[in-house]
């Protein structure tokens, strides 16, 4: 393990010891995270008994979907949703694949002004399917 990752590992741990509902979250979308990383650090929260929240590069990301159920990591993101129509493609992507994952948390990211100005109609598509709102 490289100095870095276990500097990593020390600092998560100290984390969770002090704060015990601390999550962790990295990205497909801007930082492209390679799928390796992802995994290393699944590996780790996995370890530690902390979440891990993945968003994704998009509403139909079917890959990253497919590699994160693989990893079992906790939770996906899908990002800049602005419409009820990027709630309803992320939903209808996630009902499509739910014999493959078994995430605890399915969250949309608004990060606009579209989005907050759309916001009701937003969570009033997310069904039983998503379960999370995050304002960014």
């Amino acid at each position: 393990m490289n100095k870095k990752f276990y500097k990593l590992e020390e600092t998560l741990r100290s984390l969770k010891e002090n704060c015990p509902s601390v999550q962790v979250r990295a990205e497909f979308e801007s930082e492209g995270s390679l799928l390796y990383d992802v995994a290393s650090l699944t590996c780790l929260c996995k370890k530690l008994n902390v979440s891990i929240n993945i968003k994704l590069s998009g509403f139909e990301a079917l890959r990253d979907i497919y590699e994160l159920s693989y990893l079992g990591v906790d939770g996906v993101i899908v990002p800049m949703v602005e419409s009820k129509f990027g709630v309803y493609k992320f939903r209808k992507t996630i009902e499509n694949l739910s014999n493959i994952h078994n995430f605890s948390k399915v969250a949309v990211l608004v990060e606009s002004v579209a989005g907050l100005n759309n916001l009701e109609e937003i969570v009033l598509e997310f069904g039983d399917t998503i379960n999370s709102l995050i304002i960014g």
